[in-house]
This record gives C-alpha cells, structure tokens and sequence, in this order.
C-alpha cells in the first residue's frame, strides 16, 4: 500500500513540475516577445544601410548597397543606392543573357535575404508556440532554443537569446526561398542605446554553388 502510495504521490509531483516549467517557457515567451517588441519600437527610430554581395562558386559576382527603415506602419522597406555586377559584360545578344542572369540573380538575392527577416521579426504568437515546444533549455545566461517547422515545413531554426536582455545573438535556419534550399547564420549587435540589430548575414544556397553576405552598417538616428 505504501509503495502504491509513494508512486502516485511521485506522479503527482513529476506531473506538478511539468506544469510549473510549462508556465514558466510561456512567461519566457511572453518576456521575449515583450523585448523584442519593445526593440523593434527602437529599431523604428533608426534608418541604415544594408551592404550585400554574391559570390558563385567563390567568385564575387554582384555587390549593392541599400538603405534600410520601417515606414509609420511598421513594415520594412528599402531603397538600393547603388548595385553592380562585377564580371566583364558582354554585347548583343550575350550581353542581354547576362543581363537577364543578373537581375534573376538580384532577385534571389533580395528573396533570400527577406525570407530570413522573416525569422528575425517574429510574432507574440510564434514566441509562445516556441516556447511551447521541445527543444528550450536555459543555460550559462543564454536560452536556446531549437525547433522545426516554424514557418515552413521542414525547416530548421536555432535561435540564442541573452537570458538577461531577452535579445537575440544569433540565429542559424536552413529553410527555402523561390523553391530553393538555403542555410544562413545571422550574427547581432547591441548599439550604445541598447538596441539590437542584425550585424552580419550569412546565405548560402548549394544547387546554385552561390554565397551571400550583408552587413548592415551606418545606423542614423532619424530626428
């Protein structure tokens, strides 16, 4: 009897635990959405210009720069300050072939680079079915958290987080744009102000043998 009764009293507070670290991954889902909003406000605040390139099989092949600000509703634009393709142009009807290549290529370019944005500005929904998953663990002041299928079937995201900040400092995903597989690490920075960016993007998309870095630079407080 006693046994029996040790047994359900261990049940009932494995089934207590689980309780209490499932209400505390919501409370961390919510304070991360929490800061994350409140960042992006700051991010609001601020334009700054976005330094891309491509390489095909290690060779640079385009090179652009864009400025970068959110408009009164929120939404990210962007306007390119200059862009050139850096191989040897050709006449006539090469010339319109390469021309054709290049513009699909910039295309992918801005695709990739919009579709990862995506995994950085996530909403309070998507924080709380993250934190609902498998795959959270707290440790040495950093969440991490590892998950699949967020917003695409069968991608992969690593996220890490400042435990104390609730502010990001790096996410790694493997993921498609325009039906092509890429992976892609983005690095992060903390101004002076307090206010989080993405410093450093990575892309990499194997089938077409192309790379793709963007820095963002020359952050300018709007008045």
């Amino acid at each position: 009897m006693k046994k029996i009764i040790s047994v359900f009293v261990i049940g009932l507070l494995m089934l207590s635990n689980n309780s209490l670290t499932a209400q505390d991954n919501t409370q961390l889902g919510l304070d991360i959405a929490k800061a994350q909003e409140k960042n992006r406000g700051q991010l609001m605040n601020y334009s700054w210009q976005r330094s891309s390139k491509a390489f095909v099989n290690d060779e640079e092949k385009t090179h652009s720069l864009v400025k970068v600000w959110f408009n009164t509703e929120g939404k990210m634009e962007n306007s390119v300050l200059s862009s050139e393709s850096t191989g040897k142009k050709k006449r006539g009807i090469r010339g319109k072939v390469q021309q054709s290549a290049s513009e699909d290529m910039s295309t992918l370019i801005e695709h990739s680079i919009s579709m990862t944005i995506k995994y950085v500005y996530l909403t309070k929904g998507n924080w709380i079915d993250l934190l609902d998953r498998p795959g959270v663990k707290v440790e040495n002041n950093l969440v991490k958290i590892d998950t699949k299928d967020l917003l695409l079937n069968g991608d992969e995201v690593h996220y890490v987080i400042d435990e104390n900040t609730k502010l990001f400092k790096s996410i790694n995903i493997t993921s498609q744009v325009d039906g092509k597989t890429f992976n892609c690490t983005i690095e992060f920075k903390t101004m002076s102000d307090g206010t989080n960016h993405p410093n450093r993007t990575v892309i990499t998309l194997p089938s077409e043998s192309m790379k793709i870095t963007a820095e963002n630079i020359d952050y300018i407080k709007q008045q």
